[in-house]
């Protein structure tokens, strides 16, 4: 990992722990800030999948179970999606992106802000990406949802390309 995306990551769990929760702004989402970090965090823990032509809810059902986060499909996402992916000690937020490249589809904080406290548990959802002909705004951060206010593992980790 990159010492300055380690430091850009605790500078901003520093801030959100310092600020009073009745101070913190939550955004779209509803999340307060600390959550989020929380989240980022949690991208960067390695796991391993093995998966050929698999539908996309099983492909997330076994990246969910192999990385202890919960992450749900949006029921907009074409259920006929298939992924193939095969990682050995590969960090999640990589393999969320690289799963997000085959199926057009973006990575967005969970949006049931009961769902996230009352499970204990950050959560991800898989979103459809925006439509170019309808002329969506494109996500900076793509794959990662404009609600991350950033890409959360860039700088952390190779690109998709150099980490095969």
């Amino acid at each position: 990992m990159k010492p300055n995306a380690v430091l850009l990551l605790l500078g901003v769990a520093l801030a959100s722990a310092t600020s009073s929760a009745t101070a913190q702004s939550r955004g779209i989402y509803d999340l307060a800030p600390g959550a989020l970090v929380n989240l980022v965090f949690r991208l960067y823990r390695p796991i391993s999948v093995d998966l050929t032509n698999a539908p996309l809810a099983q492909a997330v059902r076994t990246i969910s179970e192999a990385s202890h986060v919960v992450i749900n499909v949006d029921t907009h996402v074409p259920a006929d999606a298939h992924v193939t992916l095969s990682t050995r000690a590969v960090p999640l937020g990589v393999v969320l992106e690289r799963l997000a490249q085959q199926v057009n589809v973006q990575i967005a904080p969970t949006s049931s802000i009961d769902e996230w406290y009352s499970r204990q548990d950050q959560a991800l959802l898989i979103v459809p990406a925006p439509s170019r002909e309808a002329g969506a705004l494109a996500a900076p951060y793509g794959p990662w949802s404009n609600e991350w206010g950033l890409n959360p593992i860039a700088g952390a980790f190779p690109t998709t390309s150099e980490a095969r």
